[in-house]
């Protein structure tokens, strides 16, 4: 009797498990997602998780990176405070200084031009071969009229007036050098070039001169 008792209550354990494979089969995807009709859904709401592993899956989310620095503006630098921290020894401005030294390089370059023009009036020799002479056509005869620096002022036989530069002459000037190539009075071979501005006609000497 035990025997078939328990047969008996293992047939109907089967059937009543047969039932609800059938019914599981049968239920909705609804039915699954709200744990209806599925062994496995109810059994994990059956079983929830515990705060550990709650609190373990959601993840804080990361704060963004800090936006970057405005770049420099130049405008607002200060540079005096690093001026005055500086160790270089700055030479005070002095205007007093400065015109002293620019009158020293003026007198030495002025001292300098009269040893060279002191040299000249010992050396120099007139070359008379480059000078135009008498006769040549297109030439006249001009008269000295006064002595300059840097050339003769000369009297014209047409009543006109001339300036005969130093350069003709192949020399820089000075009065103590043409003084002692011509003198007031003395005639120079020249050619005229007329100006009809007012002023002083041109004067050439040099043979190779324009």
């Amino acid at each position: 009797m035990q025997f078939m008792a328990r047969a008996v209550r293992t047939d109907r354990f089967k059937v009543a498990l047969l039932s609800a494979s059938r019914r599981s089969i049968k239920a909705p995807l609804s039915d699954h997602l709200f744990g209806r009709g599925c062994a496995f859904c109810s059994a994990a709401n059956a079983n929830p998780p515990s705060n550990n592993q709650a609190s373990a899956q959601p993840q804080t989310p990361t704060p963004p990176p800090p936006p970057p620095p405005p770049p420099p503006s130049y405008a607002s630098t200060d540079y005096s405070s690093s001026y005055q921290q500086t160790t270089v020894r700055r030479r005070p401005y002095n205007l007093e200084a400065k015109m002293r030294m620019k009158q020293y390089r003026r007198e030495a370059m002025h001292r300098q031009q009269a040893l060279e023009i002191e040299e000249e009036e010992r050396n120099f020799q007139l070359d008379q071969s480059k000078l135009y002479q008498k006769g040549d056509p297109g030439t006249m005869q001009g008269i000295v009229k006064d002595i300059i620096t840097v050339g003769y002022f000369m009297s014209l036989p047409d009543g006109r007036e001339g300036f005969l530069p130093c350069m003709q002459l192949g020399c820089t000037g000075g009065i103590p050098l043409l003084t002692r190539l011509f003198k007031v009075g003395d005639e120079i071979t020249v050619r005229q070039q007329k100006m009809y501005d007012g002023g002083k006609d041109k004067l050439f000497a040099r043979k190779d001169s324009a």
